[in-house]
């Protein structure tokens, strides 16, 4: 028992030994719990019987509001818990994992620029109609109403992914399927493609993250609970003195 237990049971007992001083027990006082919660007891007359027995339990934390709040925020349960080393370790993980995501995410999409700039500077639209490559059959490039390619998406996928574009390249050198421009533009792609995965993998960590501190937070909210909390009951138990029946109280305090 703690010392918020000894101070409960002290009052509880304190309220007992104040209502024996008079004629007969007082009809109903109430006890507020240093958890806010109320404690009411009620009792009659010596002469009489307790009718109803009383019973609180005291919590320490409540487990819902430690799930909300560490899944709004890693470490806010563990914090309101009263465990500042782990809030302090899941609210450091958030940030390492925020910062991580933002810094793949940004190195891919500067992976991204350099494919580009280097598929401008060594493949040629002009060159690749000139050499026949669009009588090949396959994916050709989406072009503008006067006849410019458009840069989109498939086509910087487009002229490194497929044979049929490899005649645009600066260094083609006839009847081979592949040359060394391509070869490194479709590496820079393979570069800025794991990137962009690796974000994705750490922007589900931060999830888990979540997860995983909120789950955690309950937890630790109910351990707390089963350690700190404090049931006390009171009830009558009838006793027989010669041809007469009395009361006797029966305090119960469980922890």
């Amino acid at each position: 028992m703690n010392f918020k237990h000894y101070i409960t049971l002290l009052m509880f007992l304190g309220t007992f030994s104040q209502s024996f001083a008079g004629d007969g027990f007082l009809l109903k006082r109430e006890l507020t719990l240093s958890s806010g919660e109320t404690l009411s007891l009620a009792y009659l007359n010596l002469n009489s019987s307790i009718k109803d027995s009383v019973s609180k339990r005291v919590f320490a934390k409540r487990p819902g509001r430690s799930f909300m709040s560490s899944a709004v925020l890693p470490g806010a349960g563990q914090y309101y818990n009263g465990s500042t080393k782990k809030a302090i370790g899941f609210f450091v993980a958030e940030i390492a994992l925020w910062w991580g995501y933002a810094t793949l995410q940004g190195n891919a999409n500067d992976k991204v620029e350099e494919y580009k700039a280097f598929a401008k500077e060594n493949w040629n639209y002009a060159f690749w109609i000139s050499t026949g490559g669009t009588d090949i059959v396959g994916d050709n490039i989406d072009t503008s109403s006067t006849g410019n390619p458009i840069m989109n998406n498939a086509y910087y996928e487009n002229i490194g992914k497929y044979d049929k574009f490899n005649k645009g390249w600066v260094d083609v050198v006839p009847g081979s399927d592949d040359t060394q421009k391509r070869q490194e533009y479709r590496n820079l792609q393979q570069d800025a493609n794991d990137l962009f995965s690796w974000a994705t993998t750490v922007a589900s960590t931060v999830m888990l993250n979540h997860i995983l501190s909120a789950a955690e937070a309950v937890y630790t909210a109910k351990k707390l609970n089963d350690a700190a909390s404090i049931n006390i009951s009171l009830r009558a138990i009838p006793v027989r003195t010669g041809d007469r029946i009395s009361s006797r109280l029966s305090l119960t305090v469980a922890w």
